[in-house]
């Protein structure tokens, strides 16, 4: 698996740390990974309280057809 961006995103789902890593690639806009990284912050809020089972942390992966994020 290659990596072509990390993001860190702290408990209030604000960015905290954006990189890419990726050549091929082109740059996403600032304001669209500010946004990409709430939603992402909200959708793991919202798996983490559906989950059923103690200690479930939520959305721990997200894959669909040609990309995966982990």
């Amino acid at each position: 698996m290659t990596i072509h961006a990390v993001w860190v995103i702290n408990k209030a789902g604000g960015l905290v740390f954006s990189r890419s890593y990726s050549d091929t690639l082109p740059a996403l806009p600032l304001n669209t990974i500010l946004i990409l990284a709430g939603t992402l912050h909200g959708v793991h809020a919202i798996t983490s309280r559906l989950t059923p089972g103690a200690g479930s942390g939520g959305m721990e992966a997200f894959e669909a057809e040609g990309f995966a994020a982990a």
